[in-house]
C-alpha cells in the first residue's frame, strides 16, 4: 500500500514553483524520509527517489497544464514498472522461492504505484492555481498572460502597434 503515496506530487509542485535544483533536493530528502518511515526499507528510498526524478523530468519545459497530468501518468507507469522489477528482484534474488509468484501482490503493488503517480498529477493540478493566487508565478500563468486573447494585449495591439511589435521582438530575443 505504500506505493500509493503521492510523493511525486511534492516533487512536481516544487519543480513548477521554485525550480529544478530545489526539486532534486526535495526528492532526495523525501525519499530518505520515506525509506526511514516506511518499514525502514531501502526499497522505498530507491522507489520514491527514482519516481521523483521521473516526475521532475516529466514537467521540464512544459507549456500547458495538461502536461502535469501527463507527468503524473508517466510517473505512475514508471512506478508500476519499477515495482515489477522490485518484486522480481525480491522473488528471485532475495527470497529464492516461487510460492510468492502465484500471489496477486505484484499486481496490486503495480496498481497502487500507477494510481499514486496519477494521483500526484491531479493533486498538483489542483494546488498550482492556489499557489498562483498567493503570488507564485509559473510558466503556465505566463503563457496564459501572453495569450493574444488577453484583453490587455489586444488593447496594446490596437492602440500602439509599434510598441506591441517591439515587445514581441524583445521577448523572442530574450527567449532565444
Amino acid at each position: 500500500v505504500w506505493f500509493l503515496a503521492p510523493v511525486a506530487a511534492g516533487v512536481i509542485l516544487i519543480r513548477l514553483l521554485v525550480g529544478v535544483n530545489w526539486a532534486l533536493l526535495y526528492t532526495v530528502a523525501i525519499a530518505t524520509i520515506c525509506g526511514l518511515c516506511m518499514e525502514m526499507n531501502a526499497v522505498y528510498l530507491v522507489f520514491f527517489g527514482a519516481t521523483g526524478l521521473v516526475a521532475a523530468g516529466a514537467v521540464e519545459h512544459t507549456r500547458e497544464r495538461m502536461a502535469v497530468l501527463r507527468a503524473g501518468f508517466y510517473t505512475g507507469i514508471f512506478g508500476a514498472l519499477a515495482v515489477l522489477v522490485i518484486h522480481f528482484l525480491q522473488l528471485f534474488v532475495l527470497d529464492g522461492e516461487l510460492a510468492a509468484a502465484t500471489t496477486a501482490r505484484p499486481f496490486w503493488s503495480m496498481m497502487f504505484a500507477l494510481t499514486g503517480g496519477m494521483l500526484s498529477g491531479f493533486i498538483v493540478l489542483g494546488l498550482v492555481p492556489l499557489f498562483e493566487a498567493v503570488g507564485f508565478v509559473t510558466d503556465y500563468r505566463l503563457m496564459e498572460l501572453a495569450s493574444l486573447n488577453h484583453p490587455v494585449l489586444r488593447q496594446l495591439m490596437l492602440t500602439a502597434p509599434g510598441t506591441y511589435h517591439h515587445s514581441v521582438i524583445v521577448g523572442t530575443l530574450a527567449e532565444a
